[in-house]
């Protein structure tokens, strides 16, 4: 599938340029999203439902292109959609559709403490080599730096979020960024009939 002119766009202005990391090994990319956050950042840019299968495609092409790596040299490993317990029995519809899409979903401990946790966790047994942090907010800061310091360039973090909510210090810590405000149309969902 040809990539949309706005994600080619978003990609020049915003990736940072690295050395190819591309080895003919395929990358394994985990991705984890604050469906909290997620669903928050959604309404406000009033996108409806998420087309997470769409979102999956450009968060692919984002990595290949910003780390300069062949699409086909990477493959998502792991996909954790983090929500507040108390939010899971009015969500069922939806997270049946994520389900479907091999999400794992976690029910969320107050102050995140779960995705610290997973950071942690899973840079320590080297189960990713690309991160990509959907919604996520400064609360990771300390973890993202620590991965990064103890991994050095054999992770690399990409940060998804709205503009409104995408903070200074989480571009300056990432690998590469993008907006969600500049692909909503791109991963709206139709209506179920």
């Amino acid at each position: 599938m040809k990539m949309p002119e706005i994600l080619k766009k978003i990609i020049a202005k915003f990736s940072k340029k690295e050395e190819n990391i591309g080895e003919e090994e395929k990358k394994k990319i985990t991705i984890f999203v604050d469906g909290d956050n997620f669903n928050s950042s959604r309404r406000n840019l009033e996108i409806g439902l998420i087309d997470f299968e769409k979102l999956e495609e450009i968060l692919e092409n984002f990595t290949a292109k910003s780390l300069n790596i062949e699409i086909e040299n990477l493959k998502i490993v792991e996909k954790k959609y983090y929500i507040f317990e108390k939010k899971l029995s009015r969500a069922q519809n939806f997270l049946n559709y994520l389900k479907n899409l091999k999400y794992e979903i976690i029910a969320k401990l107050p102050e995140n403490i779960n995705i610290y946790h997973d950071i942690i966790r899973h840079g320590d047994c080297l189960k990713f080599d690309v991160l990509i942090l959907v919604s996520i907010n400064n609360n990771v800061l300390k973890k993202i730096k620590f991965i990064k310091k103890r991994r050095g360039r054999k992770t690399r973090i990409i940060i998804v979020n709205s503009k409104e909510r995408l903070s200074e210090e989480l571009k300056e810590i990432s690998d590469a960024y993008f907006y969600l405000n500049d692909i909503k149309n791109e991963i709206k969902r139709s209506m179920p009939e």
